[in-house]
């Protein structure tokens, strides 16, 4: 049951509060946006944005600082959250934050509030948080299941982008191929995607839960000791989900989560953008994902 009222009663009660945190935490430092310039890469009638990057310093000084304070590998910036980044509580059992190190603006984090691996099946109550925040902010949400999927923490966090991605576009790149999905089944793959995955149709956020175990099923994920054997990315708006099963975390240094298969790629420097242009988005996204 979700326990803040606000989230029922105030339809624009989240986004409000995310610009409120957002405004302070950049007064006071806690809020570190990433800058980046944008490039349109074609590939397939799928209009790639590709970001990159200006400046990684700040983020890298702070991995690095983290690193040398913390030796153990399990440390978590979750337990405890930043507070000059809290945004919400969601549920009895999640609450959400500012991402710190933002790409895009408004990036929330919906995070359990006891330690769950990232790794374990996305539950009820976390599909519960995050319906709760989807009814409230249009956007794109997604989860990477583990280091391969492109997750950097451990503890279990779905994470949320309104729309609109960029100022640019309004819509998902990938929503260019995608079509009118009345005129699909519920169930369905892209000819563009030469690499496993399946999309489902939503029709109503309370489907989310049966939804993703029906598409862990068509995908032949299975699960061992609460985890797919298989790690994966999963994305998914009001209108449909969308999972990929993962084989490689990055394309020579070139890493890619959830978001690249929505046709949203991030480089760190002018090589890499340069060399995802010689190698196409597609050709990249098929070397990191599992294979029909």
């Amino acid at each position: 049951m979700i326990t803040e009222e606000k989230l029922l009663t105030e339809s624009n009660y989240l986004l409000t509060k995310i610009k409120e945190v957002t405004k302070t935490a950049l007064k006071n430092g806690s809020l570190q946006p990433i800058k980046t310039e944008y490039e349109q890469v074609n590939c397939q009638n799928i209009p790639f944005l590709v970001r990159i990057i200006n400046n990684l310093a700040k983020k890298d000084q702070e991995t690095k600082k983290k690193t040398e304070q913390k030796k153990d590998h399990n440390f978590n910036p979750f337990l405890p959250y930043d507070q000059n980044l809290f945004v919400s509580n969601i549920s009895q059992t999640h609450l959400c934050v500012l991402n710190k190190f933002n790409v895009v603006d408004h990036h929330l984090l919906i995070i359990t509030k006891e330690f769950e691996d990232q790794e374990t099946l996305i539950n009820p109550q976390d599909f519960e948080a995050l319906s709760a925040c989807l009814n409230q902010i249009d956007g794109l949400a997604f989860y990477n299941s583990g280091k391969i999927a492109g997750a950097s923490v451990k503890h279990k966090h779905l994470q949320l982008v309104p729309f609109p991605l960029s100022p640019f576009t309004n819509t998902i790149p990938l929503e260019k191929v995608l079509g009118n999905l009345e005129n699909k089944e519920q169930f369905f793959q892209l000819s563009q995607f030469s690499f496993r995955h399946y999309f489902a149709k939503i029709g109503n956020l309370d489907q989310l839960k049966d939804i993703y175990l029906e598409l862990l099923n068509k995908l032949d994920l299975k699960i061992n000791q609460n985890k797919p054997d298989q790690a994966y990315n999963l994305l998914l708006t009001r209108q449909w989900m969308l999972i990929v099963p993962r084989m490689e975390e990055s394309y020579q240094n070139i890493s890619i989560n959830s978001l690249g298969f929505a046709g949203l790629l991030l480089v760190r420097n002018q090589a890499q953008l340069e060399l995802l242009k010689q190698e196409k988005p597609l050709n990249i996204l098929n070397h990191i994902a599992d294979q029909f």
